[in-house]
């Protein structure tokens, strides 16, 4: 007898109940809960979107743009410290550290209170530098 095909039926029954486990109902309802919040907030972006643009006009609706991107661009990189710490917290509360998740907690809480506060500070220095550099009129 081949002893291929007595492996290949272990480990088709490890793939069954590896996705049996990722298919249970509560990953399901999980990922349509997130679905349902994408589409939402898709919808009232366009929404927001075409408020703006008919409110402002073409070249302040530019400026708001273009301060949104940088915006995005400067969330993206926080979020990558967000899941960390989430991890952090995640591996804490399975082990029971609970005091090693307070201590994180308010390290993080501390430490984007001094980089937002870092960041406004600069931003209101250098408001008339930054508005020159983007074309836009009112550094305000």
């Amino acid at each position: 007898m081949d002893p291929d095909k007595r492996a290949s039926p272990k480990r088709f029954s490890r793939l069954k109940g590896l996705f049996g486990r990722i298919n249970s109902q509560d990953l399901l309802k999980n990922v349509w809960q997130v679905g349902y919040a994408a589409i939402i907030i898709a919808v009232l972006n366009i929404f927001f979107q075409f408020v703006i643009s008919r409110k402002l006009g073409p070249v302040q609706y530019g400026e708001v743009e273009t301060l949104l991107t940088i915006n995005s661009i400067i969330l993206v990189a926080l979020a990558a410290i967000a899941f960390i710490v989430t991890r952090f917290v995640s591996l804490y509360k399975t082990r029971e550290q609970y005091d090693k998740m307070r201590f994180l907690a308010n390290w993080a809480f501390g430490f984007f209170f001094l980089i937002g506060l870092f960041v406004l500070v600069m931003i209101v220095m250098f408001s008339k530098v930054i508005a020159a550099f983007l074309n836009i009129s009112d550094y305000h």
